[in-house]
């Protein structure tokens, strides 16, 4: 039997899970999404083919997540067991939330960064 590549001790009780494979999450792309429900949260983890070379808990203490998917618009939506949770994540640019922080257009390098200022839009179901 193959071993996993991927595994965490103790248990984060992984549910759901999903490849994020839109242009909506550039800075995402190719990256797992795995619903947590111990953990409490969406863990990203980041590939390289085959193989996880980085983690990232995204919404930490959220809730129970038990499913993370992909839309056919690209967006990517999770859900949450007992609190009942409709979550949409969506990206803004860093400039969204610091608009003092660009005068002009933003940098190539500000650009870059906004990839990883994540908002989600919550909805009770």
């Amino acid at each position: 039997m193959e071993q996993p590549v991927k595994y965490w001790v103790p248990s984060i009780a992984t549910c759901g899970m999903t490849m994020v494979t839109s242009d909506r999450y550039p800075a995402w792309k190719g990256n797992m999404l795995i619903a947590a429900l111990a953990g409490t949260h969406i863990a990203r983890v980041e590939m390289n083919g085959t193989k996880p070379v980085g983690e990232e808990k995204v919404l930490p203490g959220i809730g129970r997540v038990r499913q993370v998917a992909q839309s056919p618009d690209g967006y990517l939506y999770a859900i949450t067991e007992g609190t009942g949770l409709l979550i949409k994540l969506a990206l803004f640019p860093l400039h969204f939330w610091l608009p003092s922080a660009h005068a002009s257009a933003p940098s190539p390098v500000s650009a870059a960064l906004s990839a990883l200022v994540v908002k989600a839009a919550v909805y009770i179901l």
